[in-house]
């Protein structure tokens, strides 16, 4: 909020390193990584104001503009937006080992979009384009921001759980201002903060707490080190080991090159299941469900496609990416819940995929194994497809021929509640904060 905003000019100056103090700062940090046996990566929103992202407390930030008197800045949508070189280092770094966890404060989705595995990140100020189930704790990632259905501290969308036996209520998965953090992510914060020999804090001012808090860790004790990337200073800056006055995408180019690993090209990742079920009818039909699924978490619904339908072309492509298929006769799928779409199916048919766009990428279309559509009907059959979307060239590559199992889809039965005691930590959270700020 504005009253967060830097009071001072001092507070508010931008400070630059001469590019020989940057390079020696640059070489310690390498070192400090290479002797590290368990380093964590902090991150504010300064890591995503080169994607077109406006960061809060900044000279021209969101709380500062506020605080000011002036409109919030323009800039790019977050579901719009790519992630940036410090995003993808921190990608390469976490695959390297290097990494062991990550904590960040922003809630604009890039680090779940530049593929960093979920397990592996606490989100303490959530996600903006998350739902969570305030009953059971499933989470619904969207490809556009979740808003809630009105104004005021609920935060309910007016969707629902789909999942069997469940149907509550799903709650935009983000924090306000006076409402505890979530309470599973930040436990995980605090236990790998308390383990880390090295935290590197990227692109944050270091004073809203309790998230602050993970950086101080290292900050006050012994045998660790606290390295902050901030072109301001921050309340640590003096008890960190070192400040590196620089972008971060900057130090985290010089970083990698330094470290001898290569910041990895991001792609727009989809994995499109298929699941399909006997309709009992004798041609042959099967009844089928197309969704999107997270990579790394199969449970977790990705609602990224606008639209499904089938057609049978009459030549044999494993997929026709980008193409044209109006030639074709076409068969809309229908949308159950949203992303979620069923259609019936049979042998040498492919299905149409219509995505939202925020990339520009275009529909495409993959074929059905032979096996999905023609296996024994008493058995539900499952396919995932591996889809990337090369930004610069504007297509899709199939990444693997889809492998075909024996199952309803990756989506797991509900267990007791009594049997997953935090499942819902967040749901019953969000009703303490809501019930305390009803007027009575």
């Amino acid at each position: 909020m504005a009253y967060t905003a830097h009071t001072t000019e001092e507070a508010m100056r931008e400070h630059f390193d001469p590019p020989d103090v940057l390079g020696e700062k640059i070489a310690q940090l390498a070192e400090l990584v290479r002797q590290s046996k368990h380093m964590i990566a902090f991150t504010g929103a300064g890591i995503s104001t080169s994607a077109g992202i406006s960061d809060f407390r900044g000279p021209n930030g969101v709380w500062t503009r506020k605080a000011q008197g002036r409109p919030s800045p323009a800039g790019v949508m977050p579901v719009k937006a790519f992630p940036t070189p410090t995003h993808m280092a921190l990608v390469e770094l976490q695959q390297q080992g290097a990494l062991k966890y990550l904590v960040s404060q922003n809630c604009d989705g890039l680090h779940r979009r530049s593929g960093f595995p979920p397990h592996a990140i606490s989100e303490l100020h959530g996600n903006s384009n998350i739902e969570e189930c305030e009953d059971c704790g499933q989470q619904y990632f969207r490809d556009f921001a979740c808003h809630r259905a009105n104004r005021g501290r609920d935060h309910a969308t007016g969707r629902s759980c789909t999942r069997p036996a469940c149907g509550g209520r799903l709650l935009e998965y983000t924090i306000d201002f006076g409402q505890h953090l979530p309470e599973v992510p930040l436990e995980k914060a605090f236990d790998y903060g308390g383990k880390a020999d090295l935290c590197i804090a990227l692109g944050s001012s270091l004073t809203v707490s309790p998230a602050a808090d993970v950086p101080q860790m290292a900050a006050v004790a012994r045998n660790r080190d606290l390295v902050i990337v901030n072109l301001q200073n921050t309340p640590l800056t003096s008890a960190a080991t070192m400040q590196i006055y620089a972008r971060t995408d900057d130090v985290m180019t010089m970083l990698m090159t330094e470290l001898g690993y290569s910041i990895p090209k991001w792609v727009l990742c989809r994995e499109i299941e298929v699941c399909c079920e006997p309709t009992g009818h004798e041609d042959r039909l099967r009844h089928s469900r197309v969704r999107a699924i997270d990579r790394d978490d199969p449970s977790l619904p990705v609602a990224v496609l606008r639209g499904v339908s089938v057609f049978r072309p009459d030549h044999d492509e494993i997929a026709v990416h980008g193409q044209t298929v109006e030639d074709y006769k076409m068969t809309s799928a229908h949308e159950t819940d949203l992303g979620e779409f069923e259609v019936d199916v049979s042998p040498g048919d492919m299905l149409h995929l219509t995505f939202f766009g925020h990339y520009c990428e275009p529909d495409t279309a993959i074929r059905l194994p032979v096996q999905l559509t023609t296996a024994p009907r008493d058995l539900p059959l499952r396919a995932t497809f591996d889809l990337e979307y090369d930004v610069t060239t504007g297509n899709w590559t199939l990444v693997r021929l889809p492998s075909v199992g024996v199952g309803e889809g990756a989506e797991p039965p509900i267990a007791p509640k009594d049997e997953r005691p935090n499942a819902n930590a967040y749901g019953r959270s969000h009703a303490k904060y809501v019930a305390a700020h009803t007027k009575s």
